[in-house]
């Protein structure tokens, strides 16, 4: 059985700045205070996240299937979800299902793998095509 407190745990502790990992950790795990946090990433994904471990996909591998290759995760590989569409957000769901339905809708969704080692974010779109990020962590 795969713990999604251990995977949100996990995440807070590999990708999310030092001084934001309490309060993180705490609205990830609170359901009223779980907007707040997605809501954040909306607008200021760039103060919450460790910067050091993401990586920005430029537009020569802004595909579906780059990115996929990129994560290196296969269609029925489980993945957490923190996302603003309701459907998905705090779900353990198959990678297939939730990328294929957040892909360019325009609000940010993080789809993690069960180790929270390797995370895909997509950020809010403004104008233009939305940021993505591919996010490792092969060390702690």
């Amino acid at each position: 059985m795969i713990d999604k407190e251990v995977i949100i745990k996990d995440f807070v502790s590999n990708f999310v700045l030092k001084e934001r990992r309490e309060r993180s950790y705490l609205a990830l795990s609170t359901p009223k205070r779980r907007a707040s946090f997605i809501d954040r990433f909306n607008h200021k994904w760039d103060t919450v996240v460790n910067m050091h471990y993401l990586q920005k996909i430029n537009k020569d591998f802004d595909s579906p299937t780059k990115i996929q290759q990129m994560l290196g995760f296969i269609d029925n590989d489980l993945c957490y979800v923190i996302s603003c569409y309701d459907e998905f957000d705090d779900h353990i769901l198959p990678f297939k299902d939730v990328f294929s339905n957040i892909y360019s809708r325009g609000f940010a969704t993080i789809i993690i793998n069960t180790t929270a080692t390797i995370f895909y974010l997509e950020t809010e779109q403004v104008q233009g095509p939305a940021n993505r990020f591919i996010g490792k962590r092969t060390n702690k």
